[in-house]
């Protein structure tokens, strides 16, 4: 091997070796999480003679702890047992050389606060609970909103269910009984005039922990407390039902796939 050659290797090996004077380096993690440990390491030329690591909180609430337990070591594995904040790591020679300080951010192995749960109770395993905005949308899709009117006052009597059919015959409730306690064939009738019959159905209910805030979708058009429905007023909704009220009655329309028959009076 010629001297060029050789002088060429010679330079390069020189090149390789740590330069003494340069300062020690520490390498991890400036994110970390309490509990997990996490590792740092010091890089570059190793402080002559003895050393060791140094910890502290950067909110000075104590003074610099040394780390005796990894003197003369490389590395050295945290687990910020003192709880979440925000920390300061170095390594320090006897002689007074010092590393670079790393600040780091020990963050709390669980999260601090918890999301509050929400449920949202239906008494019908059919019934479908429909966000805010996807009720909006349905009502969209359907006809012009209705006209909202003043809130119904509490009725008489029970109200009004579906019978086996699917029929709520408002019309017959309403009728007038026969106050003759014996049939008087003097009496003038006239002939009963057949009730007009409509279809509804309820798909989905938005239920609110007060009856008179929810909200629900009526052949396909979203309605609300005080909104009219076929000359009938939306009283309440509940988790499984809508009510709706004509005078005094009121008639519970139930969260069903199939609209139902409601008869009322001409």
């Amino acid at each position: 091997m010629n001297a060029p050659i050789k002088t060429f290797f010679f330079f390069a090996f020189l090149a390789a070796l740590p330069a003494r004077g340069d300062a020690p380096v520490i390498v991890g993690a400036d994110l970390a999480v309490c509990g997990q440990g996490a590792t740092y390491q010091l890089a570059g030329a190793v402080p002559a003679g003895s050393f060791h690591w140094h910890l502290e909180r950067a909110e000075g609430s104590g003074p610099a702890l040394p780390w005796d337990g990894n003197a003369g070591r490389r590395s050295l594995t945290l687990a910020f047992s003192d709880g979440p904040g925000s920390y300061r790591l170095w390594v320090e020679a006897d002689g007074g050389e010092s590393s670079n300080r790393l600040d780091i951010t020990a963050l709390a192995s669980e999260p601090l606060f918890a999301a509050p749960e929400v449920s949202l109770e239906t008494a019908l395993p059919a019934a479908r609970v429909l966000p805010a905005l996807e009720l909006a949308a349905a009502a969209q899709r359907g006809s012009p909103p209705m006209q909202p009117s003043a809130p119904a006052s509490p009725g008489d009597g029970p109200a009004l269910r579906p019978d086996a059919e699917g029929v709520i015959d408002l019309a017959e409730a309403q009728a007038a009984p026969d106050v003759d306690p014996v049939p008087n064939p003097f009496r003038a009738r006239t002939a009963a005039t057949p009730p007009r019959e409509i279809r509804l159905q309820v798909s989905a209910v938005f239920a609110a922990p007060d009856p008179g805030q929810g909200c629900g979708v009526i052949n396909g058009q979203l309605v609300s407390v005080g909104d009219q429905v076929e000359g009938l007023l939306v009283a309440g909704v509940t988790a499984e039902a809508i009510e709706l009220r004509a005078g005094s009655r009121a008639i519970d329309l139930p969260v069903q796939d199939q609209p139902l028959r409601l008869r009322l009076p001409r």
